[in-house]
């Protein structure tokens, strides 16, 4: 009875002590985690600051939010605290950050206006939306990065609005923004911007185009095609233009491969590899005598792809070609 006493009295004892070791810890971490918050006020230590906050991560959010809403708190710090929110990346300090799109400082509104987007809160739709009305041009290309990074579909139409924005970050997030989106309703404002000064405008557009599928995209990809002046913009317009599922899209392919331009040759022999369509097979029986190795090789893919009569007699053409990969590739289709 006594020795049952006695461990009794030993287990609490323990248990008391391990509780006691926790909280020493708890409490010896939230000072650390107080001493690196207040480093984040000393240029030579900040960086080395915000480092160890964001291994900390969530256990460090509630400070870092402190120091973020406290606007008695200089511009660089709260600037520092959000930045390291950022990186932490913990959904939970979304909503006391959502307020701050209405900071009076600039720096601090750009900051928050991308935290949100990387924190992908749904609630943060409505007040970003809002934010793009601010007068500072970064603020509100971080907002609309960050909508595009959230994924929101009911933002359609504030996209749509923004392809006539003088920035042209703004017009490319918002081109992609649609793209993720995926809806047809979008084509025929994104046909209006083809000709967008911007390069990397119409080179996003050729992708978004695609990305959406839809067979009204094909004019507007078939004129980037054919009169876009530059060459990356033509190769990423016949990429996507291959993937939608359309007789339209055979004839753009063939004319592809009348190119003066290897590249869009090759591109074409890729697409006509996917449609497997019968009348492509002249063209790419051609296309196998064609200058450039990659092009002989791709058109022997397609034909290989194809696989009728007509398309294993003009492999038999190449078994003996001069490129050891294009024989390979023409000796192993008809070997299947």
């Amino acid at each position: 009875m006594g020795r049952g006493i006695l461990a009794c009295i030993v287990a609490v004892v323990f248990l008391a002590g391990l509780v006691s070791c926790q909280s020493g810890y708890a409490l010896s971490d939230d000072a650390r985690i107080q001493r690196l918050i207040n480093d984040l006020h000393d240029k030579k230590m900040a960086n080395e600051a915000r480092s160890e906050l964001t291994t900390i991560g969530a256990r460090a959010v509630p400070f870092l939010l402190r120091v973020a809403v406290n606007v008695q708190e200089k511009s660089p710090t709260r600037v520092l605290a959000i930045t390291t929110l950022n990186e932490i990346k913990d959904a939970s300090s979304a909503q006391q950050l959502i307020p701050l799109l209405k900071d009076r400082d600039v720096k601090v509104r750009r900051m928050v206006a991308k935290t949100l987007g990387t924190l992908k809160n749904k609630d943060a739709v409505a007040p970003l939306k809002e934010a793009l009305a601010d007068y500072d041009s970064e603020v509100r290309f971080q907002t609309v990065r960050s909508l595009q990074e959230i994924g929101d579909p009911s933002v359609i139409d504030t996209y749509i609005a923004l392809l006539k924005d003088q920035d042209p970050r703004i017009r490319i997030f918002s081109v992609k923004g649609l793209g993720d989106i995926k809806n047809p309703k979008a084509v025929n404002a994104l046909a209006e911007i083809i000709a967008d000064l911007d390069v990397s405008v119409r080179l996003e557009l050729a992708v978004s185009l695609g990305s959406i599928g839809d067979p009204s995209c094909i004019a507007p990809l078939q004129s980037l095609i054919t009169s876009d002046p530059d060459l990356g913009v033509r190769h990423t317009a016949l990429v996507s233009i291959s993937g939608i599922q359309d007789p339209r899209v055979t004839d753009i392919l063939l004319d592809a491969a009348q190119s003066g331009d290897k590249e869009l040759r090759y591109l074409a022999c890729v697409g006509m590899a996917k449609l497997k369509e019968p009348k492509t097979v002249p063209t790419l029986a051609k296309m196998l005598q064609d200058e450039a190795v990659n092009v002989r090789i791709e058109a022997a893919k397609a034909l290989a792809a194809i696989n009728n009569d007509d398309a294993k007699a003009a492999l038999k053409t190449v078994v003996e070609d001069e490129s050891s990969k294009v024989r390979h590739t023409a000796q192993l289709a008809l070997s299947k």
